[in-house]
């Protein structure tokens, strides 16, 4: 939920919950307002980006959406940057589901796309 001046999601995450129990579990969180963050993949519990824990990355996103409520036509720019990440990690999580020892490389790799783009955002 987003209402400009009054409400904001703090985080979100959707989880598959696969029928096959030999399927690996995949999840995809957002830390702050899904507008101004990206959904990164994971495969918890072994395999999530570290930095996902840490306080400095959630108050990045927070600082992002602050600037979005404060210039709401800067939410275009940000997405133009978010997006085209998301929409690649969601691509490269579907390999790394389907191959057991790709699944701690790809959570590294995923925050590190993320932390460029945030820098490409200046925060």
């Amino acid at each position: 939920m987003h209402v400009r001046a009054l409400l904001a999601t703090t985080s979100s995450m959707v989880a598959e919950l696969p029928e096959d129990p030999g399927a690996p579990l995949r999840a995809w969180v957002a830390l702050g307002s899904p507008c101004t963050s990206v959904f990164v993949p994971v495969f918890p519990p072994e395999h999530v980006p570290a930095a996902l824990a840490e306080p400095a990355t959630w108050h990045r996103f927070a600082t992002l959406r602050d600037r979005v409520e404060a210039e709401p036509g800067a939410l275009t720019g940000v997405r133009a940057v978010l997006g085209p990440v998301e929409t690649d990690l969601w691509e490269e999580a579907d390999a790394a589901a389907a191959d057991a020892s790709d699944r701690e490389a790809f959570a590294a790799r995923a925050w590190d796309a993320v932390d460029t783009a945030l820098r490409r955002l200046g925060v």
